[in-house]
């Protein structure tokens, strides 16, 4: 059960609004599908209502339950307490412009959460004592003369010491077109494909070689892993630096040019056309990439505070080992995984010894990082394991210290490109 369940205090809207307008964008938790009609929990609102789904052949949209997905509001009518979503989906600008501010209602959310669930206090009064703040009037607070005025002392010295505390900083807020919209669940384990491939997309972005609305090859990259031994028939990677080399030659291609089919084969022959286009093909040539291991290119203690830099620049791809204990996670939104102090030990005595690690390593992309309500530092990553009930719409949490990150991919720009 949830916090909001087991404490109905700590249940409360996201806005001083008690209802969206028409037009609006919010976030929608879908409940239930039945015919032509869906109920759906408005997560900002805690409100349910309805889409009414159309008939046509292939549908506007396909809804699936548990998932969280954006939709405009199609109609509100206050007197009933109807509200009613259209299921027409959402253009790219649009869900970026709402990942944005939905993200930051989400972070002053978590931190009005926090301190409530504390003080035990209606998590809806806390939200008034400081005038429904907004992300960025949340951080000035401390030279708010009207919150300063505040008589309820512990409320404000709390809010004001969990503000100076709890830090989310991620590409989901600073800038979600460098994302992906939502996370793509992989059928076969090609982890390290979809991450290099969502890390590149990133970096062209930025430099202006990639248009927003377009994807890098997932298939392009598993292709090379095969071309030159790098993949077992399991789909393991068997060595991450040889694969970026690799890339860093021969470029990444289109989505379109080479869609992902998990296929094996390797690069198609020129007379196969699979995995080709009519047209030339565009090849996005790759800057410096190089793989950075703990202990050789960059001492195991840094290894965070190197990679945390590199984020400054984009969402990248990183590599660490899966501990038995993750398996009984809940998966809830804030959950962090950690390895227990045992799983550890034998872990950092194995390494240190230099016997090869039994435990499966996973690659991720990560995407931003930040300080929860209990101090503890974790990164946030962009799994590929789906987004109905994995962490935060599919993006997991893992913690910073101890650190278990044993590999990170930088890219470096290289051209007469501003990488500023």
């Amino acid at each position: 059960m949830s916090d909001e369940e087991t404490k109905p205090f700590l249940k409360s809207r996201m806005y001083e609004s008690r209802y969206p307008s028409r037009g609006d964008i919010v976030m929608g938790k879908v409940k239930k599908i039945e015919g032509r009609e869906a109920v759906v929990w408005l997560v900002e609102y805690k409100k349910s209502c309805k889409v009414v789904l159309s008939a046509t052949v292939p549908p506007v949209r396909v809804l699936a339950e548990k998932r969280m997905e954006a939709f405009r509001v199609a109609d509100v009518n206050v007197e009933e307490r109807q509200i009613i979503l259209d299921e027409t989906p959402l253009s790219k600008a649009e869900m970026w412009a709402f990942e944005k501010r939905f993200n930051e209602a989400k972070f002053v959310h978590s931190v009005l959460f926090s301190v409530a669930d504390d003080l035990h206090m209606n998590l809806k009064d806390a939200y008034k004592l400081c005038d429904w703040p907004s992300y960025e009037e949340l951080k000035t607070l401390h030279r708010d003369e009207n919150f300063l005025a505040c008589k309820n002392v512990s409320f404000r010295k709390l809010l004001l010491d969990r503000i100076g505390l709890m830090k989310y900083n991620s590409w989901r807020v600073n800038d979600p077109s460098r994302l992906q919209t939502s996370s793509l669940k992989q059928i076969r384990d090609i982890c390290y494909a979809i991450a290099l491939a969502r890390q590149a997309e990133a970096f062209f972005k930025k430099r202006g070689d990639l248009g927003k609305e377009e994807h890098l090859s997932i298939q392009h990259i598993l292709n090379k892993g095969v071309d030159y031994g790098l993949v077992s028939r399991d789909y393991t990677l068997l060595e991450l630096g040889t694969l970026v080399k690799i890339l860093q030659r021969d470029g990444f291609i289109l989505d379109t040019d080479c869609p992902l089919t998990y296929s094996l084969a390797g690069t198609p022959s020129a007379s196969d056309n699979s995995c080709s286009t009519k047209d030339p093909i565009r090849v996005f040539e790759a800057p410096q990439i190089k793989v950075m291991t703990a202990g050789e290119e960059v001492p195991e203690e840094w290894m965070v505070e190197e990679m945390l830099a590199e984020l400054d620049g984009g969402p990248l791809t990183f590599s660490l080992p899966m501990f038995p204990s993750y398996k009984t996670k809940s998966k809830k939104l804030d959950d962090i995984y950690k390895p227990t102090e045992d799983e550890f030990a034998a872990y950092k005595l194995a390494n240190d010894k230099g016997k090869p690690c039994k435990l499966d390593f996973h690659t991720m992309l990560l995407t931003g990082d930040g300080i929860d309500r209990y101090g503890d530092q974790y990164l946030e990553c962009q799994d590929c394991l789906g987004d109905i009930d994995i962490g935060d719409r599919g993006y997991v949490r893992f913690a910073v210290k101890p650190n278990t990150v044993t590999e990170f991919v930088s890219f470096k720009n290289v051209c007469n490109h501003d990488d500023d």
